[in-house]
């Protein structure tokens, strides 16, 4: 079983916010029974910030980074759901 491990706080504010920045650091989630750290972003967000590392002339690297079209819970949840069994590996 996967799942988002959001806060119990989380509302739709939160959700709000999280979409209109376009990106979610740092998620935990539970990935079969075992917490562990995500990292979601949307493609648009996700360019931008790798083009302002590159002009500042940072390398651009990622850890369990999952781009989803929309933040939203459910792509999110989605996108969790359609990892590779390997993923973490």
């Amino acid at each position: 079983m996967r799942k988002l491990d959001l806060p119990d706080t989380f509302d739709d504010y939160d959700a709000f916010e999280i979409e209109e920045k376009g990106y979610f650091e740092n998620l935990p989630i539970l990935w079969d029974g075992e917490p562990k750290i995500l990292t979601f972003f949307d493609p648009v967000r996700l360019s931008q910030d790798i083009q302002a590392d590159l002009d500042e002339g940072y390398t651009v690297h990622f850890s369990h980074l999952v781009v989803v079209s929309k933040l939203t819970t459910e792509q999110m949840q989605a996108a969790l759901d359609n990892l590779p069994e390997d993923f973490f590996d």
